[in-house]
């Protein structure tokens, strides 16, 4: 069956959400923002895995009376390259930060329209570029939320790649690895990738899962050698010793940076943590410590849909393949000390977002347009409360209770 034709607006609709997102982020592109990676990036030009002099020592950990940052290293690699290539390395490295947020929507666009046609692909752009935090991540692109954009850049170039007429299985495991340099969990999602292969002739998923696998393991061993060349293991991650807020230290002493005890906390802040309301203006404000999905970003409960009542026979193992993948990715974050801390929303559920948008693809094209797009324009219109939120923080953070 021939697929329905693209139309204008559906190129207008997401040639808008990448003008958004331009135009929101460009008055704040000159912001330093980042020590930490250009603090990495400095000592990986000089030869060295250690931070002489760092800008900040809160989140960085000391071994052998040394510091060093616990971040994985592709922000620091683009912050190098940034600051061999210009005099204005910060402005280079925000810039790259937007264009990996609006290749994002692009990828979003393309891959929702070969899984369900046009009018999905528009509404994939929306729900990735304006109904996640992309937006603000994108805004604010500091060390933390940096990272999370080139992660959905990577996953989604990996999904893209996978989903085609002819699956590029080495592609799809050497993206979804790069994207594992800028958030560490999403390589827990390689082995799924297997399950969403296209409509073209099929490789058999043994041989399908050995490429995306061998060539996933290819660029992540850059951070198990940056973790050998500072610890003497590659399974040492660093995170237990950085320097963390006092009320996240306790927690830390107590049961250490990762623990099961972590995680009904943490599965609460993901669904249940709700705004603070208060008796003067804005009346409304949100939890810095995290917002529930359900809140920010309803849109990812369609995923559900195909799980539930798929449309065609292969649905059904897609979606699953899908959750599966992000259920995997989401248990470093729920065992870990803290939910993200300062945020707007659940900054970790963007490594499971590229995900979860294929799952809700799947529901999309079958549902009917208002449904989808009401879904969908909600958590756009959530998402711009906490763009000027997150832009208003000095006028409103004192009024948050205790």
């Amino acid at each position: 069956m021939r697929a329905p034709p693209t139309r204008p607006w559906h190129r207008a609709v997401v040639a808008a959400v990448m003008l958004v997102l331009a135009a929101t982020t460009l008055p704040g592109l000159r912001t330093h923002a980042n020590p930490h990676h250009f603090d990495m990036a400095g000592a990986l030009l000089r030869g060295s895995v250690w931070i002489e002099n760092p800008t900040t020592t809160n989140d960085l950990g000391q071994a052998d009376g040394r510091w060093y940052s616990p971040f994985p290293p592709l922000p620091a690699f683009v912050a190098a390259g940034a600051m061999v290539v210009s005099t204005h390395p910060n402005l280079v490295y925000n810039l790259t930060v937007l264009f990996a947020a609006l290749a994002a929507v692009a990828l979003a666009w393309r891959t929702g329209r070969r899984l369900g046609g046009p009018a999905a692909g528009a509404w994939s752009a929306v729900a990735i570029g304006l109904g996640t935090g992309v937006w603000t991540a994108t805004v604010l692109h500091d060390t933390y939320h940096s990272a999370h954009v080139f992660a959905v850049l990577g996953v989604l170039g990996a999904i893209s790649v996978v989903t085609g007429a002819r699956p590029h299985w080495w592609l799809g495991g050497l993206l979804i690895g790069l994207a594992a340099l800028a958030r560490q969990p999403v390589i827990l999602g390689a082995p799924f990738l297997v399950f969403l292969h296209g409509r073209g002739p099929k490789t058999p998923r043994s041989r399908a899962a050995a490429a995306v696998l061998l060539a996933a393991a290819l660029p992540f061993s850059a951070y198990l050698a940056l973790n050998m060349a500072r610890f003497g293991t590659p399974f040492a991650t660093g995170y237990g010793e950085i320097r963390h807020a006092p009320e996240i230290e306790r927690d830390v002493v107590a049961h250490g940076a990762f623990s099961l005890s972590y995680v009904p906390r943490n599965i609460r802040t993901m669904l249940a943590a709700t705004p603070h309301l208060i008796s003067r203006l804005p009346l409304v404000l949100p939890d810095p410590r995290g917002l529930s999905l359900l809140i920010v970003s309803p849109w990812v409960v369609l995923a559900l849909i195909p799980l539930l009542k798929p449309d065609r026979p292969a649905a059904r193992r897609t979606a699953g393949a899908c959750a599966l993948a992000a259920l995997a990715i989401s248990v470093p974050h729920l065992l870990y000390v803290n939910s993200g801390w300062a945020q707007f929303g659940y900054r970790f559920s963007l490594d499971e977002t590229p995900f979860l948008l294929v799952g809700a693809v799947l529901a999309v094209r079958r549902l009917l347009p208002r449904v989808s797009w009401l879904v969908a324009s909600w958590s756009g219109a959530v998402q711009l409360w906490g763009y000027v939120m997150v832009m208003t923080w000095a006028r409103w953070s004192s009024l948050l209770p205790g």
